[in-house]
């Protein structure tokens, strides 16, 4: 809630389970760390923790006291107005670069960004694929499954010394973690940098790329889709900024958007999570579905078999007998 030239964030009083936040000191906790994880990036905005008291109970209410931020200042609005971001880009990367060089290691963060952990979050990710295509769901590609795990185990097996040199170099950090244009305010000081991923800490213990992963993923597929080739990004999109990035991707090379939103049953998810690596397991799962933003433009009142012909017929519009098309094996970094 905004109040004045302040912002302040209530946590609820909910219990789910890894996170229980039933109690007022379970909740004050959670907004210190809150403090104290985003004081990193902006420690002007991020003033304290501060306590609302209902004149009914009396019952305290922990609250996140920011400084507030201009909207007309996020770096996303100003995308999407068409402004000069470039300058802006270049002061978020040096201060990116910046917390990444002063951020403590540990054995912990470490660990996130070795061959074996990767392999890990790999080798969870073909099953999860074997399980889909054994569930009968059409699957593009699923027979060339084997080959790809056989590539990707050859590839880390033999890069052993480069993830350790990662590592011996200090290149994985507790970073971000989820680096949204629409959480980054462009303020003629310098940017401030907001809402850093706080539930769970390995997914910020990440090699310092990753931090700037996202950017990198639309630029990737601006290039390819100027070039006259077709682009599947695969990702969870549950944020309106990020999927309002896409789109301005496709925009900028006269491409047409297909999103397609996809859901499982609670149970049926449980039971794919459960083989997943730690960095994806149904605890997380169920922190991102519980902090989803609505998706009102996803239309969802088809039944399952309508939905799915939509989606087929959306990108296959020439049927399923259409020309094989060609898929780009890599694409050399920059």
């Amino acid at each position: 809630m905004f109040v004045g030239d302040r912002a302040y964030k209530v946590k609820k009083p909910v219990d789910l389970e890894f996170l229980d936040y039933t109690t007022v000191a379970a909740r004050r906790a959670a907004c210190e760390r809150e403090v104290a994880l985003n004081r990193r990036f902006a420690p002007d905005v991020y003033l304290g923790v501060g306590e609302l008291r209902s004149p009914d109970t009396g019952v305290p209410k922990p609250l996140v006291v920011m400084r507030r931020m201009p909207s007309a200042r996020r770096l996303s609005r100003l995308v999407r107005g068409g402004a000069p971001v470039d300058d802006v880009l270049r002061a978020v990367a040096r201060q990116l670069a910046t917390r990444h060089a002063d951020a403590p290691r540990s054995r912990e963060v470490d660990e996130q960004g070795t061959s074996d952990a990767l392999l890990s979050r790999w080798a969870a990710s073909f099953a999860q694929v074997r399980a889909m295509a054994d569930d009968g769901l059409p699957l593009d590609g699923v027979g060339e499954v084997g080959e790809v795990e056989r590539l990707v185990r050859r590839y880390l097996s033999g890069r052993k010394r480069l993830f350790d040199a990662r590592i011996g170099q200090g290149r994985v950090v507790d970073g971000h973690g989820d680096l949204l244009a629409d959480d980054i305010f462009c303020l003629d000081d310098g940017p401030r940098v907001l809402d850093c991923l706080e539930f769970d800490d390995r997914l910020r213990h990440v090699d310092g790329l990753d931090d700037a992963a996202f950017a990198a993923l639309l630029d990737r597929a601006s290039t390819l889709l100027s070039a006259g080739e077709s682009v599947v990004l695969d990702a969870t999109w549950s944020h309106p900024a990020q999927r309002e990035a896409a789109q301005h991707a496709a925009e900028r090379t006269s491409a047409d958007l297909v999103a397609v939103y996809c859901r499982v049953p609670g149970d049926v998810s449980a039971a794919r999570l459960s083989t997943r690596a730690p960095d994806a397991d149904l605890d997380v799962a169920t922190a991102m579905a519980t902090a989803e933003p609505s998706w009102p433009e996803a239309v969802t009142s088809s039944p399952l078999e309508a939905a799915v012909v939509q989606a087929l017929a959306a990108v296959r519009p020439y049927g399923a007998d259409q020309a094989p098309v060609f898929r780009r094996p890599y694409m050399e970094p920059d």
